[in-house]
């Protein structure tokens, strides 16, 4: 259908910015536009929002659960600036400062990463000066290192993008150890991928904005609800309630262009939508398919899994709001009860959760749910053995084996600008160009940077 046929129905002035993907890159981007007086339509495949941070109501307990425990960072300026704009931050819980405790499965040894309340970034130097899992002279190496490393990123040393973190640690002179206690376990959280594998620009891009920036920037924030209930209601009410409409179980099949423009986009049930400009907010396998017609070669991406268990107690388990284990296959273990200012409203009669994340679980992605009970469960009796004595009621396993790209030195050379080379055509999402790793931030700065670019592209009209 040329667009002269379109404009039967609707001129192209009238028409929307039609988003494409309802996850939390679409929605951040329909948000900014919404709130800048744009009108957007919102198109999601699946029957809910949210994509790939969503919770879901769980069948047996009736509890509401995420598809995996997420957590921010007071650097994650984009994510909270969206969440503040829909009304959800009071919906986060902050630490006062960046506090991360550990236990080495191995030797038992327990420490706690600690800022100091000096200025940044000695607030952080502080913490690691005095990190006990550390052998005192490993300390100034592991702070010699992080200097190395955010001088690299300052100078925008193009060697990041061609290295993984493995190649950038050893050349920063990080020794075994080192590595495995204070490195490791950030490159792995941020990037959810090996640290020979994944690429080095992203995670010294991390480095530098919680480490180098200021106290706040380095401070965990967690959500306190589940996650649809922080951004997805909200986030949807915002958007309607600024004359936006959001349409689930609306499967994109095409999109029509002529004149190096967007004009349309075709339903898989035939329905023609006529769009002013579009923001392709969906994964890159997704977005290859729906855009390689038109010339736009989306780097073909490698995923890189995330494994979640849920397990119900039926006492408080007294652990700390969060805690990260070294040395075995999970990483990260949180008491839900003690992270969040008010409990989850329960329907179970055995409310007390905690939630398990292995991140890039390639081995575990194959295990049964047995297996990684049982190796889950001799993880958590080991590092913390009063757990022995409290009844086990129920468990999930959560197997996320397209949580994010896999963001090799090779991919993040290829990640694609938000700009396409269709003048109305914009892209959105954790894998596009934004320097950061594949995070919720990512996904939120991309989408503010494409409705920057259609508000430009409007008023240049």
């Amino acid at each position: 259908m040329p667009p002269s046929a379109l404009s039967r129905h609707s001129s192209q002035h009238d028409a929307p910015t039609v988003i494409i993907g309802g996850g939390i890159a679409g929605l951040a981007a329909a948000v900014e536009l919404s709130h800048r007086g744009q009108r957007v339509l919102v198109l999601e495949a699946r029957q809910r929002l949210g994509g790939r941070a969503a919770s879901f109501r769980e069948p047996t307990t009736g509890d509401e659960v995420d598809n995996g425990q997420h957590a921010m960072m007071g650097c994650y300026h984009h994510t909270l600036n969206f969440l503040e704009r829909i009304g959800a931050s009071k919906k986060l819980v902050w630490q006062d400062r960046l506090r991360v405790p550990y236990v080495d499965l191995a030797s038992g040894e327990r420490a706690t990463l600690c800022a100091g309340g000096g200025p940044s970034p000695f607030h952080v130097a502080h913490g690691i000066a005095r990190f006990g899992l550390l052998p005192r002279r490993m300390r100034f190496e592991a702070l010699l290192g992080g200097v190395r490393i955010y001088l690299l990123r300052q100078r925008r040393d193009p060697l990041l993008q061609r290295i993984t973190i493995e190649d950038l640690l050893c050349l920063c002179g990080q020794r075994s150890l080192t590595r495995q206690r204070v490195w490791y376990p950030i490159a792995v959280a941020t990037l959810n991928e090996w640290p020979s594998r994944a690429a080095a620009a992203p995670f010294a891009e991390v480095v530098a904005r919680a480490f180098f920036g200021s106290q706040r920037d380095a401070q965990f924030v967690f959500p306190r609800a589940p996650l649809s209930q922080l951004y997805v209601d909200d986030a949807r009410a915002f958007i309607e309630g600024h004359g936006g409409v959001i349409r689930t179980g609306a499967v994109v099949q095409r999109l029509l262009c002529q004149e190096e423009r967007v004009y349309a986009v075709q339903l898989r049930d035939g329905t023609m939508l006529p769009a002013a400009q579009v923001v392709c907010a969906v994964p890159p396998d997704h977005g290859r398919r729906l855009l390689l017609e038109h010339g736009i070669d989306i780097p073909e991406a490698a995923y890189s899994p995330i494994v979640s268990l849920h397990l119900w107690f039926d006492q408080p388990l007294g652990l700390p709001p969060f805690v990260g284990l070294l040395g075995g296959h999970a990483q990260w273990v949180f008491d839900r009860q003690n992270l969040w200012a008010n409990p989850m409203a329960q329907t179970s009669g055995y409310p007390y959760i905690a939630s398990v994340v292995i991140s890039a679980a390639h081995e575990e992605i194959s295990f049964s749910d047995r297996q990684l009970e049982d190796a889950v469960l001799n993880e958590l009796f080991r590092a913390f053995p009063a757990l022995r004595g409290i009844r086990l009621r129920h468990v999930i396993v959560i197997r996320e084996k397209r949580a994010t790209p896999s963001l090799t030195p090779c991919f993040e050379r290829r990640r694609p600008a938000t700009q396409t080379k269709i003048k109305n055509l914009f892209l959105a999402g954790d894998w596009v160009a934004t320097g950061l790793p594949a995070t919720i931030e990512s996904a939120v700065a991309s989408a503010v940077a494409a409705a920057n670019a259609v508000v430009l592209r409007r008023e240049r009209a």
